[in-house]
């Protein structure tokens, strides 16, 4: 049976809300929602559009936020760029800015970096069992990037979009064609390097390709580059710190478009 929110504390009258109305993920944190809005956690207030004390007072208001929630969680938001744009960078920086934002981890059949951890940068795996995870449809897309392949794994992307979580997919651009049908409201973002000059000096700092491969990944880059065009948005990665903003700036505003929000019009009408 589904708990009860009790909000006695927030208004003259005992309301209850059942937990449902705003997921498991936020039913968890039920303890926070007791005294003023700023006690609700971090990754709760990001997703309330209003942070007014008045949008608090009734089981209405409660819903309006609910309907408003729900509808935004729906589809993941998807990042492509060249090998050596800093998606890896930009992506663990934007998980430390927001608590509710995670990262789906891709798979790959390349070798693991020195410094990488198996399941936390990537899963590392071999092509049988890669190909294997294709034939069984648990994987949402997969693209050869050079001699190695990438893929997105089904299972967690899902999971995690039921918790309500705002999930990225680190998508290569041969595979984000798949996600754009798989999820049509995906948000889309090409993340782009300030010049190729700069490109090359980031494949030649990470020390972990040979000339041959860094060479194959500047040609491949600058076909990618070329279909930016196919994306939502375009972020230039010169400093990391500007270039997270502008994501963060993004998602505020995707929030707030009028498609996510149709179903708060009537919520606002009829709360009186």
């Amino acid at each position: 049976m589904t708990p009860d929110i009790n909000l006695s504390h927030l208004t003259p009258a005992t309301r209850t809300v059942p937990a449902s109305v705003f997921g498991e993920h936020l039913a968890g944190e039920r303890d926070c929602l007791g005294y003023q809005v700023e006690t609700l956690p971090a990754f709760a207030r990001t997703r309330i559009p209003v942070l007014n004390p008045c949008h608090f007072f009734n089981e209405a208001h409660y819903r309006t936020l609910a309907a408003w929630w729900n509808l935004a969680r729906r589809e993941p938001i998807y990042v492509s760029g060249p090998s050596g744009s800093g998606k890896d960078t930009i992506l663990t920086e934007l998980t430390k800015r927001d608590m509710n934002i995670k990262v789906s981890t891709s798979m790959t059949t390349r070798k693991k970096r020195e410094w990488e951890v198996d399941g936390i940068h990537y899963y590392f795996v071999d092509k049988d069992y890669f190909m294997r995870k294709i034939d069984e449809g648990q994987v949402l897309e997969y693209a050869q990037y050079g001699i190695n392949y990438y893929g997105t794994p089904k299972a967690p992307v899902d999971e995690l979009l039921a918790q309500g979580r705002t999930v990225f997919l680190k998508i290569e651009v041969q595979g984000a064609e798949k996600i754009r049908k798989l999820y049509p409201e995906a948000v889309s973002i090409f993340l782009m390097p300030p010049s190729m000059a700069a490109l090359e000096e980031r494949l030649r700092c990470r020390e972990s390709e040979d000339e041959e491969d860094i060479q194959r990944r500047l040609t491949i880059a600058v076909d990618e580059i070329k279909r930016a065009v196919e994306y939502d948005y375009i972020v230039i990665n010169d400093i990391v710190s500007y270039a997270v903003s502008d994501i963060c700036t993004i998602l505020d505003a995707e929030k707030q478009k009028t498609f996510r929000c149709k179903n708060i019009i009537s919520e606002v009408i009829n709360n009186v």
